[in-house]
């Protein structure tokens, strides 16, 4: 992604844009994208592609008292959410116009599930392996790798996993014991 993509892509100018990715990149979170990753790119020495150091976004709890984290981390939080509730709208748009099977293999759904904290866990490690079995091919808009089907697509996964805030917390003194 360059400083002018994102700004396209976000509304603002590619000088603001280009600001917080040096911020981001000084903080650790992006880095300047390998010549290996841009194969197909217009790549010139006036443009700068950047790339995220993970490919995956996890949230975690901040340590407690730590108010300037807890904070951030619900900017996160609020962003992601954002991102995924723009991505999941822009596939409604867009869906008719890609084919029928691959509108058939794509769903949008949820469900309640009664889990105690240890099972939470268990869930967690379980997707978290799972996934990792699909994610062997590299990350989204890299070059095919060999092997690879010529006919496989990216496929934006995300799942939400939180107690719903409707019902009533728990009052347990540990927060890992079973309520």
């Amino acid at each position: 992604m360059t400083a002018t993509l994102l700004g396209q892509r976000c509304g603002e100018s590619s000088g603001l844009t280009s600001y917080h990715l040096r911020q981001l990149a000084s903080a650790g979170f992006v880095k300047d994208a390998e010549p290996a990753d841009l194969i197909g790119r217009r790549v010139d020495g006036r443009v700068r592609w950047w790339e995220a150091i993970s490919q995956v976004t996890v949230t975690q709890l901040p340590d407690d008292g730590d108010e300037a984290s807890a904070a951030a981390s619900e900017d996160h939080e609020r962003a992601v959410i954002e991102l995924y509730t723009e991505r999941a709208r822009a596939w409604v748009v867009a869906k008719h116009t890609w084919p029928p099977q691959l509108q058939k293999r794509s769903s949008l759904g949820d469900r309640a599930l009664y889990l105690t904290p240890t099972q939470v866990a268990a869930l967690q490690t379980e997707l978290t392996d799972l996934l990792a079995r699909y994610c062997e091919h590299g990350a989204a808009g890299a070059p095919v790798p060999n092997g690879m089907p010529t006919d496989a697509l990216v496929f934006s996964f995300q799942y939400q996993l939180f107690p719903d805030p409707e019902q009533t917390p728990p009052v347990t003194s540990d927060p890992d014991e079973e309520p």
